[in-house]
């Protein structure tokens, strides 16, 4: 299950919401649930360049056989 931050993230980054839309959901939230959406996002950005790390070293691997 989603938490609501989550899917407004997921939202702004496949371009369904505005960027204008997202600024403006983001300095609504109490700044705990700021530092807490900002959290969430860099986990999200770390684990996404991790898989693409990852899948650059599979590749890699693959050709030198």
């Amino acid at each position: 299950m989603l938490y609501a931050h989550e899917v407004i993230l997921n939202e702004l980054a496949q371009g369904r919401r505005s960027t204008t839309e997202g600024i403006e959901w983001f300095e609504s939230l109490p700044e705990d649930d700021q530092r807490k959406t900002l959290l969430a996002l860099v986990a999200d950005a770390r684990a996404a360049t991790s898989r693409r790390q990852s899948r650059y070293r599979d590749l890699g691997s693959a050709a030198c056989f």
